[in-house]
């Protein structure tokens, strides 16, 4: 008789993340445990370096490791990328004893977008898209939050409320539901070592804007700031913004943090289903809600 296979548990914010990943994959309907190649997008950061240590060590729920791969893409902007945080992932895998992989992808040069952030994305889903395998990666909760506001505040609220898809295609976000400090909170009880990306803070890009400006700010005045905006994206279902059943008013109130009375809800409801373009509503605060063709878009009057 062989003997019981032993499996160490993980930490209680270990414990709290698995749960909430099993629960993601079951709320979409996608059968557990995976029985195929995943790979494991890693760039050596604290989402993904979590994301990884969790999934290889704690997840054979969702997919046993001997099917796990981590692969680390390159995309030539830093030295450190291709050095020190390749060889931390790689790392990783040895100690995990998962495969690893790595790829350099197209230089800065060759560029498919004139937005830095972009490019990259686009250059990880054309690779993602050639090798045909299922492929996690590490976008999570405040991710979603960030997201979502700033496609309101470009006047996509219609078109773009759902924030950040579970699935695209072979590509999968396990982390939807989880909340940054508790990746922070992963890392530190289970000891994963990563990398900060100095990119994510660059005031130049939008996201380095809003994590290292915006948001703090808007957390101070409106604890919770985030949550809300991110807990809006949950009640929004495939098709709402085609039927007009969306309520864009309950985004609103978690955005200006403030009550709407009925006329207004009214009103906004209607410009939702009439399309009548360059219609403004008038709003608390001396805010100004005008129709566009892509949504919204919110100013002061």
């Amino acid at each position: 008789m062989k003997p019981l296979k032993h499996y160490s548990k993980p930490s209680a914010a270990g414990g709290t993340i698995i749960r909430k990943v099993i629960a993601n994959f079951k709320a979409h309907g996608y059968g557990l445990p995976i029985e195929e190649p995943v790979w494991i997008a890693t760039s050596g950061g604290a989402d993904s370096m979590v994301l990884a240590h969790l999934i290889s060590k704690y997840g054979r729920k969702v997919v046993d490791p001997k099917w796990v791969t981590l692969v680390h893409l390159d995309h030539g902007w830093r030295v450190a990328s291709r050095t020190k945080e390749k060889r931390a992932v790689e790392s990783l895998a040895k100690t995990l004893e998962v495969a690893f992989v790595s790829k350099e992808l197209a230089s800065p040069s060759e560029r498919v977008s004139k937005n830095l952030e972009e490019d990259a994305r686009l250059k990880r889903s054309q690779y993602f898209d050639q090798i045909e395998k299922i492929v996690f990666t590490a976008h999570h909760r405040d991710d979603v939050a960030e997201t979502l506001f700033w496609r309101f505040m470009r006047g996509e609220l219609i078109e773009s409320m759902k924030g950040i898809s579970f699935q695209d295609h072979k590509v999968l976000r396990p982390f939807l539901k989880v909340t940054k400090r508790e990746i922070l909170a992963y890392a530190k009880a289970e000891g994963v070592r990563f990398y900060e990306d100095p990119t994510n803070r660059n005031l130049k890009q939008m996201r380095g804007f809003l994590r290292t400006k915006a948001f703090p700010l808007l957390e101070k005045h409106f604890p919770g700031f985030p949550e809300k905006i991110a807990g809006y994206a949950d009640r929004i279902e495939p098709g709402a913004m085609k039927s007009g059943e969306t309520d864009v008013a309950s985004v609103l109130e978690a955005v200006i943090d403030c009550r709407l009375n009925r006329h207004q809800r009214n009103q906004i409801q209607k410009s939702v289903l009439e399309l009548k373009l360059g219609q403004e509503i008038s709003l608390p605060g001396g805010r100004v809600l005008e129709r566009t063709k892509n949504g919204f878009f919110l100013r002061l009057s």
